[in-house]
């Protein structure tokens, strides 16, 4: 669980904004979603009742052939020519004659250097040489999850009232960011494209799979706080929240018999404050999860 601490500071945009943060949890600690929702075909459904999604954002990216882009790499059209060249380089004919048998190697001296490791686990996420190319793209994330953070810091002021506010302020500084994942107040993560970002982080394309454990970082951030936000709101009314875990209508369902603590519950939700603050949480840890996944690719590349 993480707990966000009110900082005067932050009504100033910065940098960096992790100074000021105070999470309970070691960034060096194996990463675990601990209150991710997955592998549901509809995370969320729309009704009136529903809160504002507290959102993931990026900036746009240029792939190499000059299209605009919202994920790692290459645009969809790049990466089926890189996969069909790749193809035709491992796949050409068989060699006329079986190749001479290649003498066994000589024993490495007592003192040779050690073999370099191919890949680390970097919070529960493998990071190997097939991410090298990648690095690049993750120092600009870097970059931007900062920027992002500083962004809503000087939006954290009193008169942005709710959460919507502090959107249309972020949004007046960084007109051209896209939503690429989203939280509701149920705790339920949806991705853009509709999947949760914490379900693509082992298949498909290497910049894309960190894109999605950064993204995934994010949204558990605020998934974990919509824990914190409940729990306030009493045993019993904890106890029902957790049995409706994995519900993306569990705010809904809970006010009939929890009127009061449901609407407690939402105003903080949308306190433009508490918006701000865990945006800033969220974008801290992103930023400390591309940190360690670059380093470690520094080590294996």
């Amino acid at each position: 669980m993480f707990t966000l601490t009110a900082d005067t500071k932050l009504n100033k945009a910065r940098p960096d904004v992790s100074s000021v943060l105070h999470a309970v949890e070691s960034r060096t600690s194996d990463f675990t979603a601990k209150s991710t929702v997955s592998n549901q075909a509809m995370l969320r459904r729309q009704v009136v009742s529903d809160m504002p999604t507290r959102p993931s954002q990026m900036l746009p990216r240029t792939c190499t052939c000059g299209k605009t882009i919202t994920s790692g790499g290459d645009c969809a059209e790049c990466k089926a020519k890189n996969a069909e060249t790749l193809k035709n380089q491992t796949s050409g004919p068989a060699p006329a004659s079986p190749a001479p048998a290649t003498p066994a190697p000589a024993a490495a001296p007592a003192n040779a250097t050690p073999a370099k490791a191919t890949s680390e686990n970097v919070w529960g996420f493998m990071v190997d040489r097939s991410m090298c190319s990648c690095r690049t793209g993750m120092k600009d994330q870097i970059t931007w999850a900062n920027r992002a953070a500083g962004d809503y810091a000087a939006c954290d002021v009193p008169a942005n009232k709710t959460g919507t506010d502090v959107e249309a302020c972020f949004k007046a500084r960084e007109p051209t960011a896209v939503v690429v994942a989203g939280t509701s107040s149920s705790g339920t993560i949806t991705g853009a494209s509709g999947a949760n970002p914490c379900t693509q982080t082992t298949t498909g394309p290497a910049c894309d799979r960190i894109d999605n454990k950064a993204t995934c970082v994010h949204e558990t951030m605020h998934a974990r706080h919509t824990e914190n936000i409940a729990q306030k709101q009493g045993y019993a009314f904890y106890t029902a929240w957790q049995k409706l875990a994995g519900d993306p209508d569990r705010t809904t369902k809970l006010k009939a018999t929890f009127p009061k603590e449901v609407a407690a519950f939402e105003n903080q939700w949308n306190d433009g404050h508490d918006w701000a603050q865990d945006e800033i949480h969220s974008y801290t840890w992103q930023r400390r999860f591309l940190e360690d996944a670059l380093a470690a690719l520094n080590r294996v590349c």
